[in-house]
């Protein structure tokens, strides 16, 4: 996984290290959604549960991680808020402002 800078995370939950920790482990974390920059051209973010990443075909996928939600709700609400700020910075919600504002970088990370 790839964590960007910024990162956003919901209150409730363990601490980032400790999610950080299992995740890498394969451990899952009770109610964590992740959200991550969609690899598809039509959407700009993914949100997915921990324990989506034990099963293929997400399994040993390497993902551009910006935030951690406790539950899907509060991953809607944390994707909101997301691009509000990016509009802020940047005052546009396309693909490259979204690589910008989290990488400097106009261009998608290629995996």
């Amino acid at each position: 996984m790839v964590y960007m800078h910024p990162f956003y995370r919901t209150a409730k939950l363990p601490s980032d290290r400790k999610i950080k920790n299992c995740i890498s482990k394969g451990t899952p974390v009770p109610g964590l959604f992740l959200i991550a920059l969609s690899e598809r051209e039509d959407e700009l973010f993914t949100i997915f549960s921990d324990i989506e990443l034990l099963h293929p075909p997400m399994k040993g996928k390497e993902f551009d991680i910006v935030g951690f939600a406790a539950g899907p709700t509060r991953a809607k609400e944390l994707i909101r808020l997301i691009i509000e700020d990016i509009m802020t910075e940047t005052g546009d919600i396309s693909k490259k402002a979204v690589c910008y504002y989290f990488s400097g970088d106009t261009e998608d990370r290629k995996r």
